[in-house]
């Protein structure tokens, strides 16, 4: 069972899994208030599933997306790890985005490229293969503006992917490809997904947690 929080941009999801099943998830947008919604939840989840002696894992979105919101999955997750001794793992918050994408129409593209809305029109995207769901990618994490991601991508059969609808609007007027927002959400039913594919490949112990870095701002990373 695996436990998958979710809370880098305004969206906050966060749910119990089994392999291909869906225990509990809940996705809604909070904009604010991530840690009091996520308190709430746990202690739904523990009265109703009991889950603490049947938990594999707790995995967490790591951004990029708002400060506050990307600390809140990490510390929380790091307490529940660290306080049940169960291992810890994260993804990238774009790859989640990405995942939402079904694999049948990801192959017609040459790359999948989610995009997160930072403040003052800031932009933080990857360029992932349609393929990139079952290994671990390297995180190449860019920031810029829409020009400057145009300008990266143009001459491409890209398919954006985003949960801002302004930005699937702009996307779309300028002539790419865009995923319909409503089906764009980081959900953690897609973290969790990540988790499950790349499993086999993943080596940390619980003792090995606090090695898990999330991405916090655009200062860590290249334009």
């Amino acid at each position: 069972m695996i436990l998958a929080l979710e809370s880098s941009t305004p969206w906050l999801s966060m749910g119990l899994f089994e392999e291909q099943k869906v225990l509990f998830q809940v996705t809604h947008y909070t904009k604010m208030g991530h840690s009091q919604s996520i308190f709430q939840y746990l202690e739904v989840l523990l009265r109703e599933f009991h889950f603490h002696s049947h938990l594999e894992a707790v995995v967490v979105g790591l951004g990029p997306g708002f400060f506050t919101g990307v600390k809140i999955a990490s510390i929380i997750g790091k307490g529940i790890a660290y306080a049940w001794e169960k291992p810890l793992y994260g993804f990238s918050t774009l790859e989640v985005l990405a995942k939402s994408v079904p694999e049948q129409e990801a192959v017609h593209y040459e790359f999948l490229v989610p995009v997160i809305l930072h403040k003052k029109q800031e932009l933080f995207w990857m360029t992932l293969p349609p393929n990139f769901s079952s290994f671990n990618v390297p995180y190449h994490i860019h920031v810029g503006s829409c020009e400057e991601l145009f300008r990266t991508l143009s001459q491409r059969r890209i398919l954006f992917v985003t949960p801002w609808k302004e930005l699937k609007e702009y996307f779309t007027s300028q002539g790419f490809a865009c995923a319909h927002p409503s089906h764009a959400l980081p959900e953690a039913r897609h973290l969790a997904g990540l988790y499950f594919l790349r499993r086999d490949s993943l080596s940390l112990e619980w003792e090995d947690l606090f090695r898990l870095v999330p991405f916090y701002g655009s200062k860590l990373f290249e334009t």
